[in-house]
């Protein structure tokens, strides 16, 4: 029978260090991308650059998000963050499809 252990916080920074990156500090109106590598019971660990990462507190996030998904994205807004991947697992389906178009239009040149 495989026992799976979930990392601690102190085991995710640990791990951090270890992989010569950088912990950024989630700030309270700020977006990230990237996938979520470790999971604890409270914490997430999300690999926003090459050598970045940041580490989420699950009790201040709309939903769980998934482990290994290439580009999950976590707005901040009033200190909340709001998982906004449109998989089965995320709640922010049309706020996703929302902030694409409106990304998409902003960078079309003009015709």
């Amino acid at each position: 029978m495989l026992v799976m252990i979930e990392p601690s916080l102190d085991e995710m920074v640990a791990w951090v260090t270890a992989s010569q990156g950088e912990l950024e500090e989630v700030l309270a109106e700020r977006q990230y991308c990237g996938p979520v590598l470790k999971m604890s019971e409270h914490h997430a660990l999300q690999k926003i650059g090459r050598r970045t990462y940041t580490i989420h507190k699950l009790n201040e996030l709309n939903s769980i998000p998934e482990p290994n998904r290439p580009k999950t994205t976590i707005r901040y807004r009033d200190g909340r963050g709001s998982i906004l991947d449109d998989g089965p697992l995320h709640g922010g389906g049309v706020a996703h499809v929302r902030d694409i178009l409106s990304h998409a239009l902003k960078k079309s040149p003009a015709r």
